[in-house]
């Protein structure tokens, strides 16, 4: 496979892949500044951690809930429409979020997040299915590295391309990165000196930026695949047959499941650890030290895909997803066992390197095998798997933790509900391989 281009390059001589960057990153910026203001709300309530717990879900069931519809809409629409009516729409809900924080009322705000954050259901896949087309050189050489579609062979990717895919997907994770540490610092010290209510207006403007960014993009329609199209269940169905006749794909469409079941129960913990310490340590407030804590994950976010570039650049090695996902468990059972102080950051960042490296591989191996017509799809049931996993983990942890009156048991949950799914995984991954043909069976990733 010839070598990619460079992140600069990438910027440089990519221009419709420097406005979808850059549209996200504006987007994201808020999406973090809200994470810390609703957070502290709920804590300031003091009603649990079951209620903390809900601050998770409602930042990822809706659009779990929309995900297969969303999936649908975004193989049938031009991708650059949906990402900037989607922008505009949760822009204006960010909107009502200050009102209901200025007016003290956490139902409301947590009642329009809930729409704001189903709208994710359209965004993250548009923008997960947009980076091949943006990316991709009309007359690259072409590769069999694509599977084949059940329905007939799609169109197979550049080699330039599959490379520069894992390059686009770090810099994505390494801004990712920047921002979640930079959004949630930011939104502790608005959300402690400022109020939520500011933290939320800032929100707010960056998706009306966002929108302004992605309408300049070129025309993101999916591609024609030649073949009729069908009702929703129809098409659903056609890219579930995809999945369960490739284990490749299966793999890369659930890979981030077990390790956002254990970060959903981690995510607990560490709200409770903050609260609890934060006024006695030199943060001097919930908020701050909470922003801090995140700042750490967000670092490990950041490195783990470089790891993963370091070790595994062709994202084959078995051992490797393995790893990943591993890390996860570690660093979220490790912030169960840390003390205060020095081992409590190292906990967390272990828990930020494996979830970083973990998101980065399965994205681009999704990228790299699916065919564009479908993408959106399973870019969605990708969502679906990953946002539902951490509302799981968030919420039984929550449960057990507060029945038990043990908020370390948050983690725990997380950790063995984790285990259970990567287990669960496997096990279908095995029997999906089984069934494969002969042809598909000897490309299997081993």
């Amino acid at each position: 496979m010839t070598s990619g281009t460079s992140w600069l390059g990438l910027l440089r001589e990519r221009p419709a892949f420097r406005r979808l960057w850059l549209s996200d990153v504006v987007s994201l910026l808020g999406d973090w500044l809200t994470y810390v203001a609703v957070s502290v709300l709920a804590l300031e309530r003091g009603e649990g951690l079951v209620a903390v717990s809900l601050v998770l879900v409602a930042h990822a069931l809706p659009s779990t809930l929309l995900a297969p519809f969303a999936g649908w809409f975004i193989d049938r629409l031009d991708r650059r429409r949906v990402l900037v009516v989607t922008n505009v729409v949760r822009g204006g809900l960010a909107l009502g979020m200050a009102w209901a924080a200025a007016a003290g009322s956490l139902g409301w705000v947590q009642g329009l997040l809930l729409l704001r954050i189903a709208l994710a259901a359209f965004s993250e896949p548009a923008v997960t299915a947009s980076l091949p087309k943006v990316l991709s050189e009309p007359d690259g050489e072409r590769t069999a590295e694509a599977s084949e579609a059940p329905g007939g062979v799609h169109r197979p990717r550049s080699a330039r391309l599959l490379a520069d895919l894992g390059a686009a997907n770090r810099l994505i994770g390494a801004t990712w990165s920047v921002l979640f540490a930079l959004g949630v610092a930011v939104g502790g010290v608005a959300a402690a000196f400022l109020g939520p209510t500011w933290a939320i207006l800032l929100d707010a403007a960056t998706f009306f930026v966002a929108a302004w960014i992605s309408s300049g993009l070129p025309s993101l329609a999916p591609e024609d695949h030649g073949e009729p199209r069908g009702s929703l269940v129809r098409e659903l169905s056609a890219a579930f047959s995809h999945v369960k006749g490739d284990r490749r794909i299966l793999e890369a469409a659930l890979a981030k499941t077990p390790a956002a079941i254990v970060n959903g129960g981690g995510w607990v913990l560490l709200n409770q650890r903050a609260e609890s310490l934060g006024a006695a340590s030199w943060f001097g407030a919930t908020a701050l030290l909470l922003g801090a804590l995140q700042c750490v994950r967000a670092f490990g976010t950041g490195v783990g895909p470089l790891l993963w570039a370091r070790w595994s650049p062709d994202d084959r090695s078995e051992w490797w997803w393995n790893a990943t996902t591993w890390s996860a468990f570690i660093g979220v059972a490790a912030l169960a066992l840390a003390p205060d102080g020095t081992w409590l950051a190292v906990a967390v960042f272990v828990w930020g390197l494996g979830v970083g490296a973990n998101w980065v591989a399965a994205t681009t191996r999704l990228q790299r095998l699916a065919p564009d017509h479908l993408l959106g799809r399973l870019a969605a049931l990708d969502l679906f798997g990953h946002t539902l996993g951490q509302c799981a983990g968030a919420l039984f942890g929550a449960i057990v933790a507060q029945y038990l009156a043990r908020p370390s048991a948050s983690a725990w949950t997380g950790v063995a509900l984790g285990i259970s799914a990567w287990l669960l995984l496997k096990l279908v991954g095995q029997l999906t391989s089984a069934r494969t043909s002969p042809e598909r069976a000897a490309q299997t990733v081993r």
